[in-house]
């Protein structure tokens, strides 16, 4: 199932309320033991004619904004543990500023 987070254009935090639901709606997906992604493209994806068409088709009217989308389905394995993606993702971060930091001071010193 996917679903698609949607939000006023003109909102002042549209797209920070919207990225609120979709992390909500991974959090719930995630208790219900079913598998989520977060997929981006929503804000392109709205702003061509066919998409805004698709809205009115389905009765949404207005000026809105897409902020992502959210699938949701039985997922193939288990998940990874928490404790070694942390762990990499530490270790990636750390990395990363390294080579920015080996990078700056190759250019400037």
């Amino acid at each position: 199932m996917i679903l698609i987070v949607l939000a006023p254009k003109e909102g002042h935090t549209s797209v920070q309320d919207g990225s609120l639901v979709l992390g909500n709606l991974m959090l719930a997906g995630h208790a219900l033991g079913l598998g989520t992604i977060w997929i981006n493209r929503a804000k392109e994806e709205f702003e061509e004619p066919f998409y805004q068409k698709l809205l009115k088709k389905l009765g949404i009217e207005g000026a809105y904004i897409g902020v992502g989308h959210c699938a949701l389905g039985y997922r193939s394995g288990e998940l990874p543990s928490v404790i070694g993606s942390v762990c990499a993702a530490l270790a990636m971060a750390r990395r990363s500023a390294e080579d920015f930091s080996a990078q700056i001071a190759a250019t400037f010193f």
